[in-house]
């Protein structure tokens, strides 16, 4: 019972995986980067054979920015990186209504199942965008016009592109679970060794010193040398190229450039006319403070009064004191009388002037 069952098996799927297949793929998304072709097929149709065998001559159809891999028992057995339709052509394949009793003989020996694994790959050729990178490294700043130099921390962000060159390379290397590949299970340890890099290079151009001015300038030099590198080091080891690389800033970290700031400022004033402005600034800023203060005024506003009101002051205080001194009572020295005006109400004497 069980040999008849094997071989009625067999017969039914040799006949079912003898029918030629078309293999294809949909548009793939950005963020998608290997995917398993589907096999075409009609719910009418004769073709629902086995997804595990492919017919010789059977069409595997690549769309642009494409690449497909047909491996056989998991291994790469032809790559096709040209769009447009590709026939399959293998000794080991089954021939179409050609072979069947040998193809039948091969899967009873197995129980009635075949002892093949066939399958279609498409990677996503096209450039992969918008992969951001951020960090900090170490760099050695200098400002000949202070006397400033000094290791200090130099931020940078941005982004990168890379895309599959070497498919066959890359189907390799990387890990298929799930018969799919996304940018997101790739892209920390590209990042990391993106960023690695550009401290790496970063704190070579900056050995020499460089002033934070010069950052801009700096740009298309690093991105070009990180480029460099990058491409000699995953061409080897994941079939990737590094397509451009776009810094959106590069900078002192803010510590830093405060730093830099207060002692730029603090080196103009070795300049004495520089420092006497700056003098004359921060006392004009301390009266206008006083000035706008209601509860102002006593001896820390006096010392940042003007001259010329200082001056009016005194003026003002001396005219009160001698007011309150001519309401004082007096006594005429002529005729001995007691007044309180200007001038004697009896012998009409002048006050005299020591009494004022």
């Amino acid at each position: 019972m069980g040999l008849f069952q094997a071989v009625s098996a067999s017969v039914r799927g040799a006949l079912g995986d003898a029918w030629k297949e078309a293999f294809f793929c949909d548009a793939l998304p950005a963020e998608l980067l290997l995917v398993r072709g589907r096999k075409r097929t009609a719910a009418a149709s004769s073709n629902q054979g086995s997804d595990e065998i492919i017919t010789d001559g059977s069409i595997v159809s690549v769309a642009d920015g494409q690449c497909a891999i047909v491996t056989d028992m998991g291994k790469a057995v032809d790559v096709c990186d040209q769009p447009g339709e590709h026939v399959y052509s293998r000794s080991g394949a089954t021939q179409f209504l050609s072979g069947l009793a040998q193809d039948v003989r091969r899967r009873v020996a197995f129980g009635g199942d075949a002892p093949v694994v066939q399958r279609v790959y498409y990677l996503n050729t096209k450039e992969c965008l918008d992969n951001p990178f951020q960090g900090a490294a170490v760099g050695r700043v200098r400002d000949g016009s202070i006397g400033y130099d000094a290791d200090v921390g130099v931020e940078f962000a941005g982004v990168y592109s890379y895309r599959i060159t070497d498919p066959l390379l890359f189907f390799n290397t990387m890990p298929r679970g799930g018969d799919r590949i996304e940018r997101a299970t790739l892209a920390p340890q590209l990042t990391a060794e993106f960023v690695q890099v550009l401290q790496t290079v970063l704190s070579d151009r900056l050995s020499d010193g460089m002033r934070p001015s010069e950052f801009p300038a700096l740009v298309p030099t690093l991105c070009a040398e990180i480029t460099a590198q990058l491409n000699a080091q995953q061409a080897g080891m994941r079939g990737l190229t590094i397509e451009s690389v776009a810094l959106t800033y590069l900078r002192l970290t803010d510590a830093d450039a405060a730093r830099l700031t207060q002692l730029q400022a603090t080196a103009v004033l070795r300049d004495p006319a520089m420092a006497g402005a700056a003098l004359a600034s921060a006392q004009a800023d301390a009266m206008r403070t006083a000035a706008a203060n209601p509860g102002g005024g006593g001896v820390a506003a006096a010392a940042f009064v003007n001259p010329f009101d200082r001056m009016a002051a005194s003026i003002r205080q001396r005219e009160e004191e001698r007011a309150l001194n001519l309401n004082e009572k007096w006594k005429c020295p002529d005729c001995g009388c007691v007044n309180d005006s200007p001038f004697c109400g009896t012998c009409g004497a002048k006050r005299p002037e020591e009494m004022t």
